[in-house]
C-alpha cells in the first residue's frame, strides 16, 4: 500500500509540475521573450522552434532606410487610405500600448487587396531608421487581408507639438500589463498620415516574435508631432522596446508616391 501511495503521489506531482511548466510558457506555449538579458532580441532566434527565423531569416525588419539606394517601380504604388474615425480599446500587451478599433471600420489598400486595420502600437526609440537617423518613437498600423497577409504602415513620431489625436492615448495609457481601458473619444487616424509626401515600401518580417515574414512595409516619409511631455509619458510604461536594425539582405527599397 504505503509502495503504491508513493507511485500515485508521484505521478501527481509530475502533472502538476507539466502544468506549471506550460503555465508559465503562456496559453500558446510559446516562450517569454523580451528586449533585454536573455530574453533579448539576440536570443530570439534559439528560444523556441517558432521563433527561428528571428536568427535565420532573410527578410526580416526592420531595417535602415538608405535614401541613396532608393529605387522606383511603377508597380510598387503607395498605400490607399480608407481610415475612418472610430473607438478603440487601449491595452498594455506586455511589451506595448496597442490600440485595437472596436469595430474594426478602417481599411488600406495595397497592391489592389483591401487590409483591414487590426491594431496599432509604438515602439520607442523607433525601430527603422533613415540614412542612419533614429527617431523618438515609431508608431505601426498593423492590418491584414482576407488570406490573412500581413500589412504594415510605419510613421515617425518627433518631440513638437502636443498631439491631440494622441492626447487621449497618452493620459490614459495603462501601466500594468492586460490592463485595458476604452477610450471615451473616437479616434482618425488620418492624422497620422496626413503629412506624408510618399511612402517607402519593402518586404520584411515582424518585428516581435515569431518575426514572420512576407510582411508589406509602407513607412511615411513625413514624422507626425508628440509633445514631450506626451513622449515622457508613454517612456514611463515601456522605453527600449525596439527590436534593432537587421540586414537588408540583397532587398530592394522602393519609394512609392
Amino acid at each position: 500500500m504505503f509502495k503504491r501511495n508513493i507511485k500515485f503521489y508521484s505521478a501527481v506531482f509530475f502533472v502538476l509540475a507539466l502544468a506549471g511548466c506550460v503555465s508559465s510558457a503562456g496559453k500558446s506555449g510559446s516562450p517569454h521573450w523580451a528586449y533585454t538579458g536573455n530574453e533579448g532580441p539576440q536570443y530570439w532566434g534559439d528560444m523556441s522552434p517558432a521563433y527561428v527565423l528571428a536568427k535565420e531569416g532573410k527578410a526580416q525588419s526592420p531595417i535602415n532606410i538608405d535614401t541613396n539606394a532608393l529605387a522606383q517601380s511603377g508597380t510598387v504604388k503607395k498605400p490607399l487610405f480608407k481610415l475612418v474615425s472610430e473607438k478603440f480599446e487601449l491595452e498594455n500587451n506586455g511589451h506595448t500600448i496597442e490600440l485595437i478599433p472596436v469595430q474594426k471600420l478602417s481599411a488600406v489598400i495595397l497592391d489592389d487587396a483591401q487590409y483591414t486595420v487590426q491594431q496599432f502600437h509604438f515602439h520607442l526609440p523607433a525601430e527603422h531608421t533613415v540614412a542612419g537617423k533614429s527617431f523618438a518613437m515609431e508608431l505601426h498600423i498593423v492590418c491584414k487581408d482576407a488570406q490573412e497577409n500581413i500589412a504594415v504602415i510605419a510613421v515617425f513620431i518627433i518631440p513638437g507639438n502636443e498631439n491631440k489625436a494622441l492626447n487621449e492615448v497618452f493620459a490614459h495609457a495603462p501601466s500594468r500589463q492586460s490592463e485595458k481601458i476604452e477610450l471615451k473619444t473616437a479616434l482618425d487616424m488620418n492624422e497620422f498620415i496626413s503629412a506624408a509626401t510618399l511612402f517607402y515600401r519593402y518586404d520584411g518580417s515582424l518585428t516581435t516574435p515569431p518575426c514572420t515574414e512576407g510582411v508589406k512595409w509602407c513607412i511615411a516619409d513625413k514624422p507626425i508631432q508628440a509633445s514631450q511631455a506626451q513622449i515622457d509619458s508613454f517612456t514611463k510604461i515601456y522605453s527600449g522596446n525596439n527590436r534593432p536594425v537587421q540586414n537588408l539582405n540583397g532587398r530592394v527599397v522602393y519609394t512609392a508616391k
